[in-house]
């Protein structure tokens, strides 16, 4: 249950360092109410008084170097590790040649031919094999057999659809935004019928839009939107990197914050998890955001020209030149 592992990581922080009265608060409601979370909260605490007080000093974030040595580590144990992957991967092997070859086939060509099931290419095996790794969430695994496999098989007619999963790979699993924007521009580059081709082709433009903005900030504002855990931290994502992709995520999540709390349906309860989240911002910049994505709603969801509008003018009188601009342009695109 989301409250429930919003709770629990509220437990950890407060064990360990102070968190803010509006998080203690909604802390100390949800506690009343879970007996789980109760019996979490106090077996942490029994925890935290038999361990040391004091920490060496950190101020540097390790989450890229260490993500990036994990990486590096399942180079070398790749092959050692494989070994013992393969005997569970042939099956998962075997039924994804089968849809590969079905879902690349011409309208002309029988159902039954069973050339790629009994004869997989060289990133086919890998595409299985990173198949069966990522389910057991070794993922730096899962990306290295795709990698190596495309440096020697460029050519292979599995390498666009391996280029996505690589890439999505190091989006989603491993968050290595630098390598994800080189992917995903390899996968435009070298593979733009894969591009094409894929079902989730939205969620790829997407990703690589955010990618290409988030590179301005040597993808530092992506790294902020992963370590923002609770509102607040959201919103101050939102107030540094107003009028962004970034931001609009980080909006969104606010808003399905809010909507988890409240019980709120789409699209009518999102406009007023949007409208709440505005509310409980302190930030002016962030308001303004908050209202870009609510007249955003108004407009392209419910159809609401006329309290798009009312929204988009209180933007576009925000002290944030990025928002004023963009809401200005929006009333311009919707003059009839």
């Amino acid at each position: 249950m989301w409250a429930c592992r919003s709770a629990r990581k509220l437990i950890a922080a407060a064990a360990y360092c102070d968190i803010t009265p509006r998080e203690r608060a909604r802390l100390d409601k949800h506690l009343e109410q879970c007996a789980e979370c109760r019996a979490e909260a106090q077996a942490t605490q029994e925890f935290v008084a038999v361990v040391p007080k004091t920490r060496p000093e950190l101020n540097h974030d390790l989450v890229p170097g260490v993500r990036a040595r994990l990486v590096e580590e399942a180079g070398r144990q790749g092959a050692r590790r494989w070994r013992f992957a393969v005997a569970g991967a042939v099956c998962a092997l075997a039924l994804f040649v089968v849809i590969y070859g079905a879902s690349t086939r011409g309208p002309q060509e029988k159902a039954t031919e069973p050339v790629l099931a009994t004869n997989p290419s060289p990133v086919q095996q890998a595409l299985g094999q990173a198949q069966q790794l990522t389910q057991e969430h070794e993922y730096a695994a899962a990306y290295l057999a795709l990698a190596n496999t495309l440096k020697t098989r460029p050519e292979d007619a599995a390498a666009g659809q391996a280029q996505v999963v690589l890439a999505d790979l190091l989006f989603s699993k491993l968050h290595l935004y630098k390598e994800a924007y080189k992917a995903y521009e390899a996968l435009l580059r070298l593979h733009p019928d894969a591009y094409e081709a894929s079902p989730d082709r939205a969620e790829l433009a997407s990703r690589y839009n955010l990618l290409r903005e988030a590179k301005s900030t040597d993808f530092e504002s992506l790294y902020a939107l992963d370590a923002a855990r609770d509102f607040t931290d959201l919103e101050h994502v939102v107030a540094r990197y107003p009028a962004t992709y970034v931001a609009s995520h980080a909006a969104d999540r606010m808003a399905l914050m809010v909507a988890a709390e409240s019980g709120f349906n789409q699209p009518e309860g999102y406009l007023t998890a949007l409208e709440q989240a505005r509310d409980e911002c302190t930030h002016p910049i962030a308001v303004a955001q908050l209202k870009w994505e609510m007249g955003l709603v108004c407009w392209k969801q419910l159809h609401e020209p006329g309290l798009a509008r009312d929204l988009f003018e209180q933007v576009k009188t925000s002290d944030n030149t990025a928002l004023a601009e963009l809401a200005s342009n929006a009333l311009l695109d919707m003059r009839p």
